[in-house]
């Protein structure tokens, strides 16, 4: 947490509901104190609505959310009408609530990549991109950045495809940042295929692919156990084997 949100914290208390009608209503008679006032003891609500939205997304600076919350709360302020409102924080809660999902709903259009990048991997993958060249060792004497790490970076470039021959069928993790955050992509269905097939029986396979689903109409457990002619227990330990199996053989593949 910044020096700033420290200070609004230690210095500004949120006041009672009586002290707010009051104030707006001298704020109504031109007094540009008794607005400040108001404004002010709500910045903690905008700190703390700021901290669980940037939670969540990333990709949003929590000062960035803090600063349109901000305006959004003096908007809720001099709008507040002391006669119908009920609390000045519940008028100024709904404000910054609905700015901050239009700043997630604007946001989501300028956003190249819909995975989880590191700053470090997003600037690796741009001095990639301005490589007239695919060849990793090439890119790799041109940026510095190691042969194995643009060969992962390369796979999210557009129009790039995963394939079983880069990533041996099930590569379900990729890192890639250098302080431990990483990306875990979604394995296509043949490679999942290809997978079951090296590591599960026939059995093991047929079970989990028709409780979830995989390229047909999922079935319950129940109607899995009527066609195995066994029972839902014995079914549901199945399952969980080949489950554990498909994790353990993917683990092995990064």
């Amino acid at each position: 947490m910044t020096e700033y949100h420290k200070d609004i914290k230690r210095y500004y208390k949120t006041l009672n509901k009586e002290t707010q009608r009051t104030l707006c209503r001298r704020m109504q008679e031109g007094d540009k104190d008794a607005r400040n006032t108001l404004i002010t003891s709500c910045l903690p609500l905008v700190i703390d609505l700021a901290k669980k939205f940037a939670l969540n997304n990333k990709h949003i600076d929590v000062d960035d959310f803090v600063q349109e919350g901000n305006v959004a709360l003096i908007k809720a302020v001099d709008r507040f009408d002391p006669d119908k409102d009920n609390s000045i924080t519940t008028v100024a809660t709904t404000y910054i609530r609905h700015t901050f999902i239009d700043m997630l709903t604007n946001s989501k259009y300028h956003i190249q990549n819909s995975f989880k990048f590191t700053r470090e991997a997003i600037k690796q993958l741009n001095q990639i991109k301005k490589i007239d060249s695919t060849d990793p060792k090439e890119i790799s004497q041109q940026t510095g950045i190691s042969q194995s790490r643009i060969r992962k970076l390369m796979t999210f470039l557009p129009g790039t495809r995963y394939s079983a021959s880069n990533r041996k069928n099930a590569k379900v993790l990729y890192a890639l940042s250098s302080n431990e955050e990483e990306y875990t992509p979604r394995a296509c269905v043949q490679d999942l295929i290809d997978l079951a097939k090296q590591v599960l029986t026939d059995t093991e396979t047929k079970l989990i692919f028709s409780y979830y689903g995989v390229r047909q109409q999922r079935k319950t457990l129940k109607q899995l156990a009527t066609q195995c002619n066994d029972s839902v227990q014995n079914v549901d330990k199945t399952i969980t084997l080949a489950r554990k199996k498909l994790k353990a053989a993917a683990a092995e593949e990064v």
